[in-house]
């Protein structure tokens, strides 16, 4: 029977749907991280790297740094990654093509706002953690709240900006 970090090392080599029963087995959380290229996110994927018993990455968000991305990507191996802009997307697809990866491991590549939205949302995200500076990433982490994920904030502009409306939803529910 292989141990868990050993289980872990055949995620790497197989098919999506090995890796979703593996981390059920596992009870593994996968999480969302925006903001993945910043030293937040940087800091994030070290605790994921050395607790990947428990931890999965299920998607990565960055802004510009496609370099980084990629390298992330082709060691965490997220089932979505975003970029800022669709030519950060190009970019990112022509980084990829040199990686050796086949499209078969690659993630889905999605870009802009409401792709952050959406791997905010996702069910395979147990929690997400923000780290877009400035209020860039202020819907999605709404929205991560809203569906009742589990929330690391790492800048303030959210959470002031983030308060404001959670403010102004509960006056209109009390006018309405």
């Amino acid at each position: 029977k292989p141990t868990q970090p050993a289980a872990l090392e055949l995620l790497s080599r197989k098919s999506s749907v090995l890796h979703d029963m593996i981390c059920k087995v596992l009870r593994m959380q996968n999480i969302t991280i925006l903001g993945c290229t910043g030293s937040i996110g940087a800091n994030t994927l070290d605790v994921v790297r050395q607790n990947r018993h428990r931890y999965g990455v299920f998607a990565l968000a960055a802004g510009h740094n496609i370099d980084l991305l990629c390298s992330q990507i082709q060691e965490f191996r997220p089932k979505v990654a975003v970029t800022a802009s669709e030519s950060g997307r190009t970019a990112l697809t022509n980084k990829l093509a040199g990686t050796g990866l086949s499209r078969g491991e690659w993630p889905e590549l999605l870009f802009g706002p409401e792709a952050l939205v959406q791997i905010s949302v996702a069910p395979e995200a147990y929690a997400v953690m923000s780290s877009i500076v400035g209020v860039a990433g202020l819907e999605a982490t709404y929205a991560a709240v809203r569906a009742g994920k589990r929330l690391g904030l790492a800048n303030k502009e959210v959470l002031v900006s983030g308060g404001r409306l959670r403010s102004e939803e509960h006056t209109s529910e009390l006018q309405s």
